[in-house]
């Protein structure tokens, strides 16, 4: 079977951000940040690895990555989570389904984007997700 990269992020793969709980639809716009700190999340599995590029200065964040099919079976794909600042009160936030790259074991690119609003605790994972018909299950990493 050809095996499908799903990007469940924050952001689009290539174009735009994806349809998002209201909650999380305008969190991010592409654009950068004038960052003073960075830090890489890393998450792999056999299925398919992701990296999160954060870059902040105080709340304000940008963010960057790339996701990394390496199956033949399964759908990969990134989750991310974070917290935003909103009517007085820090919530949490995530962003999910953001598109696809064939052929299988393609790589998804998440272009820069930043934070519309006070942003902290940026974490992400990949997870994987078996093919219709494959007889394969789901799993998820720990969020780094």
């Amino acid at each position: 079977m050809k095996r499908v990269l799903v990007v469940a992020a924050t952001l689009s793969v290539t174009s735009g951000l994806a349809t998002v709980p209201a909650a999380a639809a305008d969190d991010w716009v592409k654009g950068g940040i004038k960052a003073k700190h960075s830090r890489t999340a890393y998450s792999d599995q056999e299925e398919g690895r992701a990296r999160l590029y954060i870059y902040w200065n105080g709340t304000k964040v940008a963010i960057k990555g790339t996701v990394k099919n390496t199956s033949t079976d399964t759908y990969a794909f990134m989750q991310i989570r974070y917290q935003v600042y909103t009517g007085g009160k820090w919530r949490w936030h995530g962003r999910s389904n953001l598109g696809k790259v064939t052929p299988a074991r393609g790589t998804g690119h998440l272009s820069l984007h930043r934070a519309t609003h006070p942003t902290r605790y940026v974490q992400m994972r990949v997870c994987a997700q078996g093919l219709p018909g494959s007889g394969l299950g789901g799993k998820c990493m720990d969020w780094a």
